[in-house]
């Protein structure tokens, strides 16, 4: 039971160190840490244990209440036919992900994007690498998208590109369409997705 005990120790203060190793280096004691946090650091000077709030959260222009943050249920259309459909989740710190459920896994169906609002409109930038059947990279994707959210804010809808690229950087497709969202929520049922 001590071995148990002495080997969770060890992990848990090497988490500890790979945490406080990654934080920016300052002169005087202590860390740089932001007031707000998701955890708390605890730090033991020597004198007394200090408790320091700290943030795995990026600070960002957006809000948590920009209506465009929260998780979504999207279908790109190009030339009347749905050519995808996913799960999307907007973040209010610019990140956004999306699941395509119209993508094979062995192919990529995950994509990861950066979103800024421009005047109400939506720009989104997202990134997912390219693969054949058999599991070899062959390039990437680039999907970029203009929406604006609907009044009340439980969908979007605007127009999307997706630019596929080699190994080399050779564009070799581009797709371009609509794309629309209806908002997930707590309530939400299964089938409805």
């Amino acid at each position: 039971m001590k071995s148990i005990s002495r080997i969770a120790t060890v992990l848990f203060a090497l988490a500890v160190l790979a945490t406080v190793s990654t934080l920016p280096a300052r002169a005087d004691c202590g860390f740089a840490l932001p007031k707000t946090g998701a955890f708390l650091l605890h730090q033991n000077t020597g004198e007394a244990e200090q408790v320091i709030p700290a943030s795995m959260k990026s600070v960002a222009s957006q809000s948590d209440t920009d209506p465009i943050v929260g998780m979504w249920s999207v279908s790109f259309v190009s030339g009347g036919t749905e050519i995808d459909h996913g799960l999307s989740q907007w973040h209010s710190d610019g990140t956004e992900f999306m699941n395509s459920g119209g993508l094979s896994p062995a192919t990529q169906n995950f994509c990861m994007g950066v979103w800024k609002n421009v005047n109400g409109v939506y720009q989104l930038n997202h990134f997912a690498f390219t693969y054949d059947l058999s599991g070899n990279p062959t390039g990437t994707a680039n999907i970029r998208e203009k929406v604006k959210v609907g009044h009340p804010a439980n969908t979007f809808s605007g127009s999307f590109t997706v630019d596929i690229y080699d190994l080399n950087g050779n564009l070799v497709a581009h797709v371009d369409g609509t794309i629309t969202g209806t908002r997930i929520t707590v309530s939400t049922p299964g089938n409805k997705v």
